[in-house]
Order: structure tokens, then sequence, then C-alpha cells
């Protein structure tokens, strides 16, 4: 069955999605954008370089974040969806202005702490590098700093961060965007 293009327009965007997925789009002047209800899945590159795009709001059905799909926007905060099971590591590659991750509660596989976006409460997935702080401590019952780099993303003011001793995988890769960092330290 072949699945129709629609053209949506709405607040000067202009989504060309099928009724599940937002594929590509043309932004005019506005940066808020809400992804239709209907839309479950975010496409590869869907929103990529979009330095118009500041404000987002994903609707509570999308289940599905593709490779780069806010990749180098300039969006400050999202809040991911309980429905959501699949985000790609690269979704927010780029992303230095985002200061906040939220997930809603009930998700099984991400949650948020202190802003930062974390998987099953254990690996820390991304860093919310917009924050501009100087030191950054990972929780308690974290065992893994993800070896992709853009987890940390770009951290210019980030000079220590703190490492609790459940930490059990650290990639040397891992704060390859933080060129301030002067030491990490372990805690305990």
């Amino acid at each position: 069955m072949a699945i129709s293009v629609y053209h949506i327009f709405q607040k000067n965007y202009v989504f060309h999605f099928d009724s599940l997925t937002v594929n590509q789009h043309q932004i005019t002047n506005d940066n808020t954008y809400i992804v239709p209800s209907t839309v479950i899945e975010i496409a590869e590159q869907a929103f990529y370089g979009n330095t118009s795009l500041v404000n987002i709001t994903l609707q509570d059905n999308i289940t599905k974040i593709k490779e780069q799909a806010f990749a180098y926007t300039k969006i400050n905060s999202i809040t991911l969806p309980k429905s959501l099971i699949d985000l790609d590591l690269t979704a927010f590659e780029g992303c230095n202005d985002l200061k906040e991750i939220n997930v809603e509660d009930g998700n099984p596989n991400y949650q948020s702490i202190d802003g930062n976006l974390y998987a099953y409460g254990t690996i820390l997935v991304k860093y919310a590098s917009g924050k501009n702080e100087k030191t950054f401590e990972v929780p308690e019952g974290v065992t893994s700093l993800l070896y992709w780099y853009h987890s940390m993303g770009n951290c210019p003011t980030l000079e220590t961060v703190y490492l609790p001793e459940t930490i059990e995988d650290v990639s040397y890769e891992f704060f390859e965007g933080c060129p301030s960092l002067k030491y990490n330290e372990y805690l305990g």
C-alpha cells in the first residue's frame, strides 16, 4: 500500500511528511514548531542544520527519533515523550544551545536527571551542553559514559567532571568536546 505525502503549513513551517513520519522541511521565519499528533517517528536529519529552530514540541505518540534528527539546530530544551523507545545517539549532535532535556514520566527507557538524558538510569546518553556549567557531577548509579563523542557535545566552559564509584566504562572519546576540562575526579 502506498503512503501519500502531505504538505503541512503551520506557523511558517512547511513540512513534507507521510501520515506517520516527519521527513524533510523548510522553515521560514518562525522558531517554534509543534509536531502533529499523527507523527510517530522523526526521520533522519528531519531538522538538521536548521538554525531557526529554537523550540519544538513532540506529541505523546513519537516512538522513534532517527539519526541527526535535530543535529546542529538551536533548540534550547526538549521534552521527550513517554512513548519514545528508540533514540539515535546522534539525534542531538551539535546542539550546543541545548540547556535541558526532559523526559515524560513513565518512559521505560529514558530518564532526565538535572536536565541530562540517561538510558535505563545507568547510561549517560546526552549531556545538555548549553548549560555552560563549570562542573558536572555524574549521578551515583550511572555505570557508563557512552563512547559516542557527541554525548558531551561542545562544552567549552566545563572544567571538572565528578564520576561516581559506580562508573565501569568511560571511553577516551567521551570528553573530546570539552577543551577546558582540567580533570575528572572519582567520588567515593
